[in-house]
């Protein structure tokens, strides 16, 4: 679910080229589930009754991914 919180993928703004300033952990961490999300549905895609392919969400798992915010 994290993939919905972009309204469209900025690739320049993940890779710093306007500024460090622009940088924003949950917006990337979104950024990185949209491609993840995106890469299923190209491999899909590419390989449609060779294989199936799924990206899921695995719901809430105990991480330390907030441990600095």
């Amino acid at each position: 679910d994290a993939h919905r919180a972009l309204n469209k993928l900025d690739i320049e703004k993940f890779m710093f080229v306007n500024s460090p300033q622009d940088y924003s952990a949950i917006a990337s961490y979104a950024a990185s589930k949209l491609c993840n999300v995106a890469f299923t549905k190209e491999l899909q895609r590419r390989f449609y009754g060779q294989f199936l392919s799924f990206s899921v969400n695995p719901g809430p798992v105990k991480t330390d991914i907030f441990r600095h915010n």
